[in-house]
């Protein structure tokens, strides 16, 4: 790769070297309170979660993620659901399950996501160098689900997340993706499963589960309640193109003319930036039924195509 190429990506390494610099303070902040305890301690104590995170912290400064995330995902076994120690650990496991090792793999990932929507084919090949390098890291793990999903290999989707099942519990954008694998495979008791663990209302992928929630209404034919979950969806964000295009999917089989709602998704996907793009990832669909829209439109005449 050309420098003008590495150097688009070098904000990008920053972020992994802000992650794993976090890590080495927040491991050296719990040797700090480890020793300070000691000091106040006749006898040994039984290890501390704070103990176990720190052992993990350690572990994955010394590149051995396997045995880190085996630390963790054991201790929040031991810890009470909702618990203060149990949020922390979670964090720690969603910290040490994805962030990058070496410059390549993070280089590639980058690269893949960058080209995605552009060269489909190329991004899952560069995905699946990126994780020969790194084979456990889950950030290149759950790239290559979403490129499932969006090539409609829903099988594939969902045996790469539940692959991952002891980091399910922890980690909410693995659920999210076997979730979307479970309504794209219409194994819907699966989905109903999935979805009643998650609180939606609080979560930051909020949107990605509602309009999920959308298809699922589609497909097993509540039109009325689909319709009504992407017009309510489009309140929350109206930029988001998903909920415009279920609106015109499930309006259109009710009878309902629903050109602007189609309109409204075509513009908003020719129009899509990278920052956008990005920040809508966590749906494996974005914007890949411009086609079907398009040739709606024309069919139905539309003079704005």
């Amino acid at each position: 790769m050309c420098d003008s190429s590495l150097s688009k990506f070098g904000y990008k390494f920053s972020k992994r070297a802000a992650i794993l610099a976090a890590l080495f303070f927040m491991t050296w902040a719990h040797s700090q309170l480890a020793s300070a305890g000691t000091k106040v301690r006749s006898s040994p104590a039984r290890e501390t979660y704070r103990d176990l995170i720190e052992k993990a912290y350690n572990l994955s400064l010394q590149k051995d993620r396997t045995q880190a995330l085996g630390i963790l995902v054991g201790a929040i076994k031991k810890e009470n659901k909702k618990s203060p120690a149990q949020r922390e650990l979670m964090t720690a496991l969603e910290q040490v399950s994805k962030v990058f090792y070496s410059d390549k793999a993070q280089q590639l990932y980058e690269l893949a996501l960058s080209m995605k929507s552009s060269d489909p084919t190329t991004a899952t090949a560069k995905l699946q160098e990126a994780l020969r390098l790194e084979p456990d890291n889950l950030s290149i793990e759950i790239a290559l689900a979403r490129q499932a999903l969006a090539s409609n290999d829903c099988d594939g989707a969902l045996a790469r997340s539940l692959k991952q099942k002891d980091l399910l519990v922890a980690i909410e954008e693995l659920r999210l993706v076997a979730a979307q694998s479970q309504v794209c495979l219409g194994k819907y008791d699966d989905y109903l499963v999935s979805r009643s663990a998650q609180d939606v209302k609080k979560s930051d992928l909020g949107k990605f589960w509602f309009v999920l929630e959308t298809e699922y209404f589609f497909k097993t034919a509540s039109l009325p309640k689909a319709l009504e979950a992407a017009v309510n969806l489009q309140k929350q964000d109206g930029n988001f193109p998903e909920p415009h295009y279920w609106d015109w999917r499930a309006g259109t089989e009710l009878k309902q003319k629903k050109d602007k709602a189609a309109q409204r998704y075509l513009n908003l996907c020719k129009t899509m930036n990278s920052r956008q793009q990005r920040d809508y990832s966590p749906e494996p669909q974005l914007c890949r039924r411009t086609t079907e829209i398009e040739n709606y439109l024309k069919k139905n005449n539309n003079s704005e195509i």
